[in-house]
């Protein structure tokens, strides 16, 4: 008995700490004193070949050593120096895999995973009880009818669960051998036939963010550190674009409110208004500043940085000039890999704003993807035989 009090006496003292610990990293963090020594970005110029041609989503990791991408059978990880497949998840029966993605800062890949739920929970059926006669209206003096009968509602059956799960590249694989995916979290409460649209990480602080389409509007999700789920959305918002603060874990979000575009900050589901107008556009957060575009027209003329101060302070008013210039715009996908390092991209071409200068580069894979960190085109090409060549090019 003295054992098993005092075993735990000092599982309490450890839990304790841990969480004095998280506290006190979180002010640290909210008071701009944790901070990462920046790492030159790695650039590769390389050519695989992928054994099969209907892939899609290419994602490179975080050192470009590998690449993810799905086909008709789930989930694979290649080798880029090899060429081989070091993971694969196949996709479950009369399931699916929602997504994938590459962490920011290390080689680990998460990815989330729908099936059919083992244990559906039914709701409790109300049974409705009709009205035993009704009466002619037209021949009051009638004799009563027996109301028609009335269907019971069908059972509701929740008929999927969602997963999260990770796999870690992080060490050297053996020959022969790959690594093993883990069970992160059941996400309870995603709705069935949910589509990710969107996902971002705060790693400094162990925050996932995903925007989630469902039948009936979008969801923004928060998961923490203990994989608790909440949502952040109001009610009838349309988001547009997500970005996250990697060092301070504020969110930042391009949305439509009661038909007001805006552009807000979202911290322990307090929210603060940045700016307002359908002429703004989030483009990212690097390097401690909210990166946002300025429309006149057709055209992206100007690039705004807001300091990421996690709502310590108003920054609205504390925009600065980053560029000038004219862009003709298009629904690009957009990267801010550090302040002064913008790609607006789509399928065929990208435009580069690097350290101030614009310039225009054409892709020429059927199809093509960017490395997360903007710096490197992935061009897809079926080949005749049925395989795939995959070139990384430097843009």
């Amino acid at each position: 008995m003295r054992k098993l009090r005092t075993f735990m006496v000092w599982g309490l003292i450890s839990v304790l700490m841990q969480v004095g610990f998280l506290y006190y990293v979180e002010r640290q963090i909210d008071a701009g004193s944790v901070s990462a020594a920046p790492q030159p970005p790695v650039i590769v110029q390389t050519t695989l070949e992928l054994p099969q041609a209907d892939v899609k989503n290419l994602q490179a990791s975080y050192h470009k050593d590998y690449l993810a991408y799905t086909d008709s059978q789930g989930l694979k990880v290649v080798d880029v120096k090899t060429s081989k497949v070091v993971f694969k998840e196949n996709k479950p029966v009369k399931g699916q895999i929602l997504d994938y993605h590459w962490l920011p800062d290390r080689n680990i890949l998460l990815f989330f995973v729908a099936k059919p739920n083992p244990k559906p929970k039914p709701k409790p059926v109300v049974e409705v009880q009709p009205k035993t006669e009704v009466l002619n209206k037209e021949d009051p003096q009638a004799k009563p009818q027996p109301a028609p009968s009335r269907p019971k509602p069908a059972p509701y059956y929740n008929p999927q669960v969602t997963e999260l799960y990770s796999v870690d590249f992080g060490f050297s694989l053996d020959a022969g051998s790959g690594p093993d995916s883990r069970l992160e979290s059941v996400l309870s409460g995603f709705p069935a036939g949910g589509v990710i649209q969107a996902v971002d990480f705060s790693t400094f602080t162990n925050l996932i963010y995903l925007t989630v389409k469902t039948s009936y509007g979008q969801i923004l999700y928060e998961i923490d550190v203990m994989r608790n789920i909440s949502q952040l959305q109001r009610s009838g918002e349309k988001i547009v674009r997500i970005s996250t603060s990697d060092k301070r874990g504020t969110l930042y979000v391009q949305s439509v409110l009661y038909g007001v575009p805006q552009i807000i900050a979202v911290k322990h589901a307090v929210r603060q208004q940045l700016l307002r107008g359908s002429q703004y556009i989030l483009l990212g957060e690097a390097d401690n500043k909210v990166m946002v575009g300025v429309l006149e027209g057709d055209s992206l003329v100007k690039v705004l940085s807001i300091p990421d101060t996690g709502l310590k302070d108003k920054t609205s008013d504390k925009t600065s000039l980053e560029w000038q210039g004219n862009i003709p715009w298009k629904e690009y996908n957009v990267i801010s890999g550090s302040g002064d390092f913008l790609v607006f991209y789509g399928n065929d071409g990208a435009v580069v704003l690097d350290k101030g200068k614009q310039r225009t580069v054409t892709f020429s894979g059927k199809e093509n993807y960017l490395t997360a960190d903007g710096r490197e085109v992935m061009e897809l090409t079926p080949n005749a035989d049925g395989t795939a060549k995959v070139l990384f090019k430097p843009l």
